[in-house]
């Protein structure tokens, strides 16, 4: 069943390339492939990436994008009145030099981390050994990232338009409300579905039983990886209540049902997550929110040395904990002390790192490991060194990061402040968890190919409703919008007032927009003095 499940992806995702709308089709075999294939399984050839969940998705995604190439397709679910999908960004690398120095980096910088870790590992009381990487093993960790890569680069390509942004919300809600239903089966009845399908549990049964019930798991490698995304989903439903007005009350019903969801999950980390940014994207503006997804970028983005400076308040975090769980927070301080071991032997290497097989973490004198390896920024840090974590990290952080800083310059909407959002909800987990997915490097693609795109205007759909209801107006209001074609029809309708005898101060401030400072400076301009009637005689 498992080698039918990955082997089986192909076919399934050319049909839905074939029958659906491209986007639509692409979110379906990515995400879909994320939440429903086999975590064990798969081929794994010398040098070459395994095919395995990871893998398979998006390489079929690229295979398919290559052969269908879709670029300007009509949405079907789209109305007779509305635009077409805008076209799919030229080229698959992206144009800014910064972004492709990071994924240069990001990829070629696992050879320099090969090459400076060519030494042995011993363990005195035992002959057992870490080997030594060759240029070998670096070439094989630089293919390894392709399935990192490959999600960012169809996000960038296909999803980079605003309208866009908000096809990938809706794809999220969706599949999240589905994917909710054997959320909630699991809770209930323990999280057997994988072991039904698969005939294996993918994780230890142990850490899924909680207060008194369980942590569902569904077809995700752990529970923590469902709760995350689901606090996800919860913020992009919130967040598209207040881009989709028609349905907001729909998409908040919607809303409280994955928050309940999560509730009852048993996941205080994705918990706290959805705590921390659904008010947020309920209250604020896209300024507001790109602000604060900048703020948790960049403290993910500098966490080690925040850590390693003692300015992350670790004690107080745990204490808050144990008010709310004792036994979690138990779990808390345990990885904060790892972290500490950690910390200590990454910085022997800190540039490049000490690379995979077992290299980064700590052993006894007997070669058994004492400690515990739990949060993304872990692993990339003490595998990669800052080399790795800063250009991974990068990579993510640098839209929310700009986007903050010049939103005025890209006119950014609200769809893409949530999925800022979204990112940054994403990268709060992993902290402590390893939550890295392909919804991940998905929206960060997206808000890299954003910013290639620049200034982009987009029709308010509030406005452009408001357009079209009759009232009735001054022929001169139609010059508010001061377009070439509004121009002219300003001018027709001007027209036949050459005889009057007009100011043209008066007639300059009737094409001029309409505001409060116009209105006001009409009211206090001296009126002119009137002419004297001609006399007949």
């Amino acid at each position: 069943m498992i080698n039918a499940a990955l082997f089986g992806w192909p076919v399934v995702a050319a049909v839905l390339a074939m029958r659906l709308y491209w986007p639509h089709a692409l979110l379906a075999i990515l995400v879909g492939g994320y939440l429903l294939l086999p975590e064990q399984g798969g081929i794994n050839l010398p040098l070459i990436p395994t095919f395995d969940k990871a893998s398979i998705p998006s390489i079929i995604a690229v295979i398919l994008a290559l052969l269908l190439r879709p670029g300007q397709q009509t949405n079907p679910y789209s109305g007779p009145q509305e635009n077409e999908t805008p076209s799919a960004q030229p080229g698959w690398l992206p144009r800014s030099l910064i972004v492709q120095g990071l994924l240069a980096v990001f990829i070629l910088g696992t050879l320099a981390t090969a090459m400076t870790n060519g030494d042995r590992i011993t363990f005195a009381a035992t002959d057992y050994f870490r080997p030594g990487l060759t240029l070998y093993d670096g070439f094989s960790m630089a293919l390894a990232a392709l399935p990192m890569i490959l999600p960012l680069l169809l996000g960038r390509k296909f999803f980079a338009h605003p309208d866009t942004h908000i096809t990938l919300l809706w794809g999220l809600v969706i599949m999240g409300l589905a994917y909710s239903l054997p959320t909630l089966f699991e809770i209930r009845m323990s999280p057997r579905l994988n072991l039904w399908v698969y005939g294996f549990f993918p994780h230890d049964w142990q850490q899924h039983i909680r207060s008194g019930g369980f942590r569902p798991v569904v077809f995700l490698r752990h529970g923590l990886l469902l709760a995350i995304f689901m606090a996800m989903v919860a913020v992009a439903v919130f967040g598209l209540s207040r881009v989709d007005k028609k349905r907001r009350g729909l998409l908040i019903l919607a809303g409280l049902w994955i928050m309940g969801t999560l509730v009852l999950s048993n996941s205080l980390t994705g918990l706290l997550v959805a705590a921390l940014l659904v008010p947020i994207v309920l209250i604020l503006g896209a300024r507001g929110q790109l602000m604060v997804a900048a703020v948790i970028a960049g403290i993910v983005l500098l966490y080690p040395m925040l850590r390693n400076a003692d300015l992350i308040p670790t004690d107080r975090i745990v204490s808050v904990a144990e008010q709310i769980d004792p036994s979690r927070a138990l779990s808390l301080n345990f990885r904060f002390e790892n972290e500490e071991l950690i910390l200590a032997h990454a910085h022997d290497r800190p540039v490049f790192g000490w690379g995979s097989f077992g290299r980064n973490r700590l052993y006894d004198d007997l070669g058994r490991g004492i400690d515990t390896v739990d949060g993304a920024w872990v692993v990339a840090f003490t595998s990669g060194g800052w080399v790795r974590y800063l250009t991974q990290f990068g990579l993510m952080a640098l839209p929310l990061i700009v986007f903050a800083i010049r939103r005025r310059r890209f006119e950014v909407t609200m769809a893409t402040s949530v999925l800022s959002l979204m990112l940054a909800a994403n990268m709060i987990d992993l902290i402590p968890n390893a939550g890295l997915s392909p919804v991940t490097w998905l929206i960060a693609g997206a808000l890299l190919g954003r910013l290639e795109l620049g200034q982009v205007r987009v029709e308010d759909p509030t406005a452009a409703q408001a357009a079209s209801t009759p009232r009735t107006q001054p022929a001169y209001a139609l010059a508010r919008d001061r377009s070439p074609e509004t121009d002219l029809d300003a001018s027709a309708a001007m027209a036949g007032t050459e005889d009057l005898d007009l100011d043209p101060d008066t007639v300059d401030s009737a094409l001029a927009p309409y505001t409060r400072q116009r209105k006001r400076h009409i009211r206090e301009r001296p009126r002119a003095a009137p002419k004297r009637k001609r006399s007949l005689s």
